[in-house]
């Protein structure tokens, strides 16, 4: 970490109240944050760690179902949430912080399903879909009134689906897909982008719980900003940005 802004973040933090320990929870998302080697891994995961570092709390990462790390950031005080999507319905459920990355979706189809055509959200309701429980994308399409949705764990596990035929359509980030094509060891040309999803492709943040207190997630918040401003961020992040 750069002296000068450990310097500075440490001085602004001296009135912060005192806080126990901050727990950020995730999920297994390749190839933003992961497990490996029994511990958490990946680029937010370094850049969130530099940032509470900076700040001098002490901090627990848990990479958990997203379903249980939701429910954990809207009941549990002094907890941060990443990376999720900012929706009007989540506006007030959390203390927001800023932007982690952002990414396109769409969904996906088997590229030899020359039978399904998708040009809109309303399109794909005849189709089966495999969402992520709790997730943003789940919500989403129930609410435009699409029934067919298959709620998982993990994406693997929709992948698996899709390459099965158990599935017609994933929604994912190509960075995700791709992360998953390379982890499962499969050729990732055998899927092809759909309609996209314009609504989720508007960046993901870091969020705290709303009985956070103000302070921390002033500080996080600046703390973030100063990583971004002095080249951390874009050192760590560098290949995944648009």
């Amino acid at each position: 970490m750069n002296l000068l802004r450990l310097l500075i973040i440490s001085i602004a933090f001296v009135s912060t109240v005192n806080a126990d320990t901050i727990s950020l929870v995730t999920e297994e998302a390749l190839p933003m944050h992961y497990m490996e080697k029994g511990k958490p891994s990946g680029p937010v995961i370094d850049l969130i760690s530099d940032v509470m570092d900076g700040i001098g709390l002490e901090y627990k990462i848990s990479i958990l179902p997203w379903a249980r790390a939701y429910q954990m950031a809207q009941d549990e005080p002094n907890t941060l949430i990443f990376s999720m999507a900012r929706t009007e319905a989540r506006e007030p459920l959390f203390k927001w912080v800023d932007t982690v990355i952002s990414l396109d979706y769409h969904l996906y189809k088997l590229k030899s399903r020359n039978d399904i055509n998708i040009g809109s959200v309303q399109d794909a309701k005849e189709y089966r879909i495999g969402v992520l429980t709790k997730d943003v994308r789940h919500d989403y399409l129930r609410a435009q009134g699409l029934t067919k949705l298959f709620p998982v764990a993990k994406n693997e596990q929709s992948l698996d689906m899709l390459l099965h035929g158990r599935i017609d359509l994933l929604p994912m980030s190509n960075l995700g897909l791709q992360a998953l094509c390379e982890k499962k060891s499969i050729d990732c040309a055998q899927f092809e982008r759909t309609h996209k999803l314009d609504v989720f492709s508007r960046g993901l943040y870091f969020a705290y719980s709303k009985s956070t207190a103000d302070d921390i997630v002033a500080k996080t918040r600046d703390a973030l900003k100063m990583a971004k401003e002095d080249g951390t961020y874009q050192k760590i992040m560098g290949r995944f940005l648009k």
